[in-house]
């Protein structure tokens, strides 16, 4: 019986290091998802909702900058145009990174995303195509907010050059500490129509109890049955 209940307590403590080691490793751990439209997307198809990761995620887009009036809808790269022109992208060195489909606005200008489940990181591929002749140059920004297009809580800007080739991909990112950023704009200092979105990654924060507490409901737990072989071994 003694031989019994040495093993019995050398095996939790081991499984004690290992489950607190695992738990230490997880800590900090975000789980990451991304929306590239390349499955289940058909051209001209209009995107209101994606359910991804467990997350329902809204698109719209609009001429403001506070929500969307209209859903966005889906352009296939290459002919025929659906998007803008010249060719949406299929044979141009950024198709590798957008794939078959992607996002746009049919000149809205401006895009919204709002997810159900509060996120911590929110990262966008931008598409900006000035095959049509018009002026290219100014600003976009991508904003996270904490609440419906309100409050603000973190935002990166990038500037729009003119002269870049007709087909650019420019990859925007904001992060948080927490799971705050409930809605996203991304928004043009111009009105530019030659745009879209494509890969829009979002990272959730794991929350995973702290080693010490592990640690304590492990040792209650060994210390509960060892008591219990015990009494029976006082019995016997």
């Amino acid at each position: 019986m003694k031989t019994s209940l040495f093993s019995f307590v050398s095996i939790a403590g081991t499984a004690a290091a290992l489950c607190l080691g695992t738990v230490g490793a997880a800590q900090g751990a975000s789980i990451t998802t991304t929306i590239d439209f390349e499955s289940g997307f058909s051209d001209l198809q209009p995107v209101d909702t994606v359910l991804a990761g467990g997350n329902q995620v809204t698109f719209s887009v609009g001429p403001g900058t506070t929500g969307g009036i209209s859903p966005a809808f889906i352009a296939e790269t290459g002919a025929p145009i659906t998007a803008f022109s010249p060719n949406d992208g299929g044979g141009t060195a950024i198709e590798a990174d957008i794939g078959s489909f992607f996002l746009t606005d049919r000149g809205a200008s401006n895009y919204f995303i709002e997810f159900d489940q509060a996120v911590s990181g929110l990262g966008v591929d931008i598409l900006d195509f000035r095959g049509d002749g018009g002026t290219r140059g100014g600003e976009v920004t991508l904003t996270a907010f904490s609440d419906l297009f309100s409050t603000a809580i973190g935002s990166t800007t990038f500037t729009i050059v003119n002269g870049l080739p007709n087909a650019h991909l420019e990859s925007l990112f904001v992060d948080v500490p927490g799971n705050l950023i409930q809605s996203a704009s991304i928004v043009y200092s111009g009105r530019d129509t030659g745009t879209g979105i494509d890969n829009i990654t979002f990272e959730t924060k794991v929350s995973v109890p702290e080693p010490s507490s592990v640690l304590g409901l492990l040792a209650l737990a060994t210390l509960g049955v060892s008591s219990t072989m015990l009494r029976k071994q006082k019995q016997q």
